[in-house]
């Protein structure tokens, strides 16, 4: 596989490790899965049955902006002429700083906002690569598609599905490497661990302007050979 090919799973395993780390920086801290949302839909229902009034409003706030989220991306998807990989970088960046700079003693909810509207903006923009749905913010579809094409490469004997099973065991390992990254910083350096997330920010933003590059080097040339006369 060329770069030019492999750049998209690059980028993909780089964001996966992102989702890690949100993941388990919003677990330590706030003992709340911010990426993925069942528990959070569940509560509003618990809520609204006992009547828990200031948890329902919470709850609904992160289900709004996870919805949002969802929205906008779909809305710039369709209308923005721009590269929304680099709006997720940036919307990922800011949402690191609120989180360091929200008061401490506001409600974990609320501290949980940043993390919920970040990681719903990744999952929408960056959603698989080789031709493989795989969201990069939680693991519970990517461990059983994994399973499964294990299964399916070492006791069904069917070969076909070995690229399947490699990817998405990557993205498993891309987004524990997450994991274990934020939670050695944390033990480290408390709260100011989740600027530790820049670093992968960073790093996936070089490797979006190198594929862009490298993208439009390919197109040139293509257009080049496409136009040559022919002697």
């Amino acid at each position: 596989m060329k770069r030019l090919d492999r750049m998209p799973t690059y980028i993909h395993m780089t964001m996966a490790f992102m989702g890690g780390l949100w993941g388990a920086y919003s677990v330590v801290q706030w003992t709340n899965l911010g990426n993925a949302h069942t528990t959070n839909l569940i509560k509003i229902v618990l809520r609204l049955i006992d009547g828990d009034w200031l948890e329902f409003a919470l709850c609904v706030g992160s289900a709004f902006l996870y919805f949002l989220a969802f929205a906008l991306s779909a809305y710039w998807s369709k209308h923005s002429k721009s590269d929304l990989r680099y709006a997720v970088i940036i919307v990922e960046a800011v949402s690191l700083a609120a989180v360091y700079f929200f008061p401490q003693n506001w409600p974990v909810y609320t501290r949980l906002y940043p993390c919920v509207f970040a990681t719903a903006f990744q999952w929408s923009i960056f959603c698989g690569a080789q031709g493989f749905n795989c969201a990069t913010i939680f693991n519970s579809n990517n461990y059983r598609q994994f399973s499964s094409s294990f299964a399916e490469v070492y006791l069904n004997k069917d070969p076909s599905f070995r690229p399947k099973m490699k990817f998405f065991g990557c993205t498993l390992l891309f987004y524990h490497f997450g994991v274990v990254y934020v939670y050695l910083i944390l033990k480290a350096f408390s709260s100011y661990a989740i600027w530790s997330g820049l670093l992968p920010l960073v790093v996936a933003a070089v490797m979006i302007h190198l594929h862009r590059k490298e993208l439009a080097v390919a197109k040139a040339v293509s257009y080049t050979h496409l136009t040559l006369p022919t002697t």
